[in-house]
């Protein structure tokens, strides 16, 4: 039997291992040796990540970059990819000098209170600057040359089959429509273009995959990277925006915080699922940012439609149009994607679009809408500036006290953990006394100014939504067009890049942690019909003119309400046209009201109801005389103020200056003069003296030299000046001469002949040309 037979052949080979124990009993049998069986293969073995993070310069590197880069490490650590295949490149390095910056939150409600005064600055929260640091991570410094020499290492390194995972979260550039010049902001001013990055990812081996998740401005011009070559490494992507379009953190309202974006999105749900094309799909719809998330493959289907629609000769929307009218007949085989559009369309308030005509209707109306949302919250906020200032200047002049507390020279000096304590106490006081001495008035223009603000915020992003909408709708165009129509070569590559695409991180994913904060879905936006509502009631009125306060001491000087602006130009076809305002008119107030605060006239007519009409008090030469005037809804696209001023050949109007130098000016003395409209401050009308005296001298052109600013300002310019100047210096304290000339610029210069007659008048100087008169060329002495 065999197993006797086995057994007996076991004994006799035993024997000759056991001489003396023939009396004992026979041994149990032996199992055979068998060789362990090889373990199986480590998935992470073959996974390499290179992430970077530029940053410039301590000033823009900005910490939400370094969180980022710590979060997707954790995630990468987790999934067990080797702590070892994972390459850091951000700001400086290892170097300990800080590189990076961040900001903790304005801790006081009413600190808006001081935006754009002088004291602002002083008294926000100071910006920290701390040394990038990743815990048990070696940094590399975010440089050109050290990427090139990572890139030139792991050429030896990364074989065919392996997978490298480029991630970069940083700024990123645009300087024209080619999408291959844009580029990675890296350390210092390094930037990496498309092409540069190629030229490096081409050093690595054929059947290598590189997978880019890019976060910066403008990332999409790297989708141009993709390839499926088989001569050289396939390449494709997943990026936060279009090639055309800035990133969250371009937006001032997310400058520096912490749980928004593309970056903040995608790591999330690639944590949760450890599946990048799944972690896309989510970011479309969670993403509550005004990012554009795309991949490779929508932008290769995207490139073939355009091509198809040209060759038809068609728009590229009425083409994918025409594809997606059958597409959508077949609920079933595209009943995945129609949920796709439905929850993205749902999570940002718009209609599920059947058609890109469709989109491109929404698109249409939500950008005018952001446009008058935009118009609105920039016009509060000028309101808002010329009130805060002059409501600190009041509140100081009435409160001298605080005069020393908050100087210049006490500011400069203030300790930083002093400020918030000074910042409370002088919110203290400035706040009753604002509410007592103003009402309301500021509280309204903050408020108003606040909620423009946000619904236009809120408007981007359901912009972006539409360019979501619109990449969905484009690839199922696309993918539908391969079915049908695409050849061969081009299904291999589409095939290729979406099987690029797919990366799985190796590991399971974690169990979901019900109380993860991150977890909860971003809040309900407003519904659009709501946002337009709040655009028509915070819209502000407007009457059309361009206008400049009065110096202090003139106007004390003349009796004139605090309030007084003077008209420096007006729209053609405006309220302020219609009702007969003129350049030159001093605004006063409504009768009996007089304004009381520096160019008080912008809020008033901002708050006032537009299409009723309203009855402004006006100095006008001598004479105070009422106007009638109507507002009208602030225009989306602010027409040219007209300035004035006499034309070519017409008769100069009269000068009626205050002389600080030289003699009184006479325009009809039969001599020529050249007037130069200038301030101490200005750069262009100093760099335009030396010609300006070089035509005097060699056309005897007395040249007349017209300032706004006070006696004590020319004092002192003139303590410091040893350069030549005219000879004749007059002070326009009123800005009269500035406004009957159409002058709102500086330098600004207008030639008048012997008999009185302008020849010449012009704004601005540079040289070259140099001054713009016929028949004049300065040979520079």
């Amino acid at each position: 039997m065999p197993r006797l037979h086995t057994l007996a052949a076991a004994g006799a080979l035993l024997a000759t291992a056991s001489l003396a124990s023939c009396a004992a009993a026979p041994p149990p049998p032996v199992a055979p040796v068998v060789a362990p069986a090889p373990p199986p293969p480590d998935p992470a073995a073959h996974f390499h990540v290179l992430m970077i993070n530029g940053g410039g310069n301590p000033d823009i590197n900005f910490q939400p970059h370094l969180l980022h880069l710590r979060a997707l490490q954790g995630t990468l650590l987790a999934s067990g990819i080797h702590a070892d295949h994972i390459s850091v490149f951000a700001g400086d390095g290892d170097d300990p000098a800080p590189d990076l910056v961040s900001r903790e939150p304005q801790p006081e409600s009413d600190f808006w209170m001081l935006h754009d005064t002088r004291v602002e600055r002083p008294l926000e929260t100071p910006r920290h600057f701390e040394s990038s640091v990743i815990p048990d991570v070696r940094l590399h410094a975010a440089t050109k040359d050290g990427l090139k020499k990572w890139f030139d290492d792991e050429a030896h390194v990364l074989q065919p089959g392996d997978t490298l995972l480029l991630y970069v979260t940083d700024h990123g550039n645009r300087s024209g429509p080619d999408p291959l010049t844009n580029t990675i902001q890296l350390w210092g001013k390094d930037q990496l273009s498309v092409t540069e990055l190629r030229d490096l990812i081409h050093e690595l081996s054929p059947g290598v995959r590189v997978v880019s998740l890019m976060s910066q401005c403008f990332s999409g011009g790297f989708a141009a990277l993709s390839t499926t070559s088989a001569t050289e490494p396939r390449v494709c992507g997943y990026f936060s925006s279009t090639a055309d379009r800035p990133a969250y953190g371009c937006f001032p309202e997310n400058v520096g915080k912490e749980r928004v974006g593309h970056s903040f999105h995608f790591i999330q749900a690639l944590t949760s699922s450890r599946h990048m094309a799944d972690a896309h799909a989510e970011v479309l719809a969670d993403d509550d940012t005004p990012d554009v998330p795309l991949r490779s493959s929508d932008v290769f289907l995207d490139d073939l439609l355009h091509t198809k629609a040209v060759e038809h000769s068609v728009r590229v929307e009425a083409f994918a149009d025409e594809i997606l009218g059958a597409t959508w007949r077949d609920q079933a085989a595209w009943q995945g994607e129609r949920a796709q559009v439905d929850r993205i369309a749902g999570a940002f308030g718009l209609k599920p679009p059947q058609s890109l005509a469709d989109l491109e209707a929404q698109y249409g109306e939500l950008n005018a809408l952001a446009r008058r949302l935009d118009t609105s919250g920039k016009a509060w906020k000028a309101a808002l500036s010329d009130a805060t200032g002059d409501n600190l200047q009041g509140f100081l002049a009435a409160n001298p006290t605080w005069n020393e507390r908050v100087s210049d020279a006490a500011l400069k000096t203030l300790p930083g953990d002093s400020a918030r304590g000074l910042t409370t106490s002088l919110l203290s006081e400035l706040v009753p006394w604002t509410h007592k001495d103003k009402g309301d008035r500021l509280d309204t223009l903050e408020h108003r100014g606040e909620l423009a603000t946000e619904a236009s915020y809120r408007t981007e992003v359901r912009i972006a939504a539409t360019l979501r909408l619109r990449a969905v709708l484009m690839s199922l165009a696309g993918r539908a067009y391969l079915d049908r129509d695409g050849t061969p070569a081009q299904r291999a590559d589409y095939a290729a890049l979406r099987a690029c695409e797919d990366v799985t991180l190796p590991g399971s994913p974690p169990a979901a942690a019900a109380s993860d904060e991150a977890s909860t879905p971003f809040a309900s936006l407003p519904s659009i019909a709501d946002d337009e509502k709040l655009e028509h009631d915070v819209h502000p009125a407007w009457i059309g003119i361009g206008f400049s306060a009065i110096r202090d001491d003139v106007r004390k000087e003349r009796g004139l309400p605090d309030g007084t602006s003077m008209v420096t130009g007006v729209v053609p076809g405006s309220p302020a046209k219609d009702a007969g305002l003129v350049p030159g008119d001093l605004i006063l107030g409504p009768p009996g009201k007089p304004f009381t605060a520096r160019n008080q006239v912008r809020a008033w007519t901002m708050l006032s109801l537009a299409d009723q009409p309203e009855t402004l008090e006006v100095a006008r030469g001598k004479k105070h005389v009422e106007i009638a005037i109507v507002p009208r809804p602030y225009p989306s696209e602010l027409p040219a103020v007209v300035a004035g001023g006499p034309d070519v050949g017409a008769h100069a109007p009269p000068l009626n200056l205050r002389a600080y130098k030289g003699v009184n000016v006479n325009l009809a003395d039969g001599t020529p003069h050249l007037l130069l409209f200038w301030a101490t401050w200005c750069k262009p009308c100093k760099a335009s003296l030396p010609e300006v005296l070089a035509f005097e001298r060699a056309h005897h052109t007395q040249v007349v030299a017209i300032t706004d600013e006070p006696k004590a300002t020319l004092d002192a310019f003139f303590k410091t000046w040893k350069q030549p100047f005219p000879k004749t210096v007059a002070i326009d304290d009123m800005r009269a001469a500035f406004v009957a000339y159409g002058i709102q610029g500086t330098p600004g210069f207008a030639l008048i002949d012997g008999k009185g007659i302008v020849r010449v008048r012009a704004t601005g100087y540079s040289n070259p040309p140099g001054l713009a008169i016929d028949g004049w060329k300065w040979n520079g002495k």
